[in-house]
């Protein structure tokens, strides 16, 4: 929430606000489309935590999977 008020210069319930929209918007088309449930971690090939890794960090590891 901290990075989107940044980003965005919003308060924390505006990017609050921001964040659930968007992922709402994200869930209704994956689930649509591949016929999942969101968010299940065993859905998915890689599951990083940026808010706990840092973007730099899951940076790396992606760049390091790709290899």
């Amino acid at each position: 929430m901290q990075r989107i008020s940044w980003l965005y210069n919003v308060s924390d319930q505006k990017a609050a606000k921001l964040i659930e929209d968007t992922d709402k918007r994200r869930m209704t088309n994956y689930n649509f489309y591949t016929g999942q449930k969101w968010g299940k971690a065993s859905n998915y090939t890689l599951c990083l935590n940026s808010s706990q890794l840092g973007y730099g960090r899951c940076e790396a590891v992606i760049i390091e999977c790709a290899k």
